[in-house]
C-alpha cells in the first residue's frame, strides 16, 4: 500500500513528460496487483492455519471452501486466461470435517487442474446428490486428458506430467492426488477420475457418503 501510494505521488506531483507519466502509471498497475495478489494468498492462509480452521469438525459448505481454495490460484488462472467456474449449489455439505482439511482438498485439485487446462481454458467445480443421497463433487478441466481406465495410476506417489514450475503452482513432486485420497479416505470418502463433460478433458469426482 506505501509503494502504491507513493508511486501515486510522484505520478500527480510532478511535471513529467508523457512517456514517463506511462511508465508510472503502469508501475503502479503492477504494484496493485501485487498487492491484491498478497492479500488472496494471506486471506488462504488465514482459511487453513488459523485455530477455527483446525479446532472443531463440522459439516462444511461445499461451494464456501472451494472459493476460498480459489483465492490461492486465481492469479495464475488469471494470468493463463483459465476461466474457474464455481457452479457448487450453495446449500450442500460435506461429511463433518475440519475446514482447512477441505479447504486443502480443493486447492490441491484446483492447481492439478489449472496446470492441466490450456491456455484460455476453463474449470469447473459441480455439486449433486446421487441416488443414494451421497454428495458428488465433480471438477473438470480442458487441455490435458486423462482417460479414466488409467487414472489410478495418478494416485501413486512421484506420477506428475508436470514439467515447468510455477511459482504458486509448483513443479509438483506427483503427492497431491495421494495426499488427497489419503485425507478423503479418513471420512470415508471416495476421489476417481470419471468421464468428463462435453467440452472439458479430464474429470475428477469426490463422493462423500451420507
Amino acid at each position: 500500500q506505501a509503494l502504491e501510494s507513493a508511486v501515486a505521488e510522484i505520478e500527480s506531483g510532478l511535471s513529467l513528460p508523457s512517456a514517463s507519466k506511462r511508465r508510472l502509471s503502469q508501475l503502479r498497475m503492477s504494484i496493485r496487483e501485487l498487492k491484491r495478489g498478497i492479500e488472496k494468498q494471506a486471506s488462504y492462509l488465514t482459511d487453513v492455519i488459523s485455530p477455527d480452521a483446525r479446532r472443531r469438525r463440522s459439516r462444511q459448505k461445499l461451494a464456501e471452501k472451494f472459493d476460498a481454495a480459489c483465492r490461492l490460484i486465481s492469479a495464475t488462472a488469471s494470468r493463463k486466461g483459465i476461466e474457474i467456474e464455481n457452479d457448487i449449489p450453495v446449500e450442500l455439505k460435506s461429511v463433518p470435517m475440519f475446514p482447512a482439511e477441505l479447504i486443502v482438498v480443493f486447492s490441491n485439485l484446483l492447481t492439478n487442474a489449472v496446470k492441466a487446462s490450456d491456455h484460455e481454458g476453463r474449470v469447473r467445480a459441480t455439486a449433486k446428490n446421487d441416488r443414494e443421497g451421497q454428495v458428488v463433487v465433480t471438477l473438470e478441466n480442458t487441455g490435458v486428458a486423462v482417460d479414466p481406465n488409467e487414472g489410478e495410476r495418478w494416485f501413486q506417489p512421484f506420477e506428475s506430467t508436470t514439467v515447468e514450475t510455477d511459482p504458486v503452482l509448483g513443479q509438483g513432486m506427483g503427492m497431491g492426488l495421494p495426499i488427497t485420497r489419503n485425507l478423503l479416505e479418513d471420512y470415508g470418502a471416495a476421489i476417481r477420475f470419471a468421464v468428463p463433460s462435453r467440452g472439458f478433458s479430464t474429470a475428477l469426482q469426490i463422493t462423500f457418503p451420507k
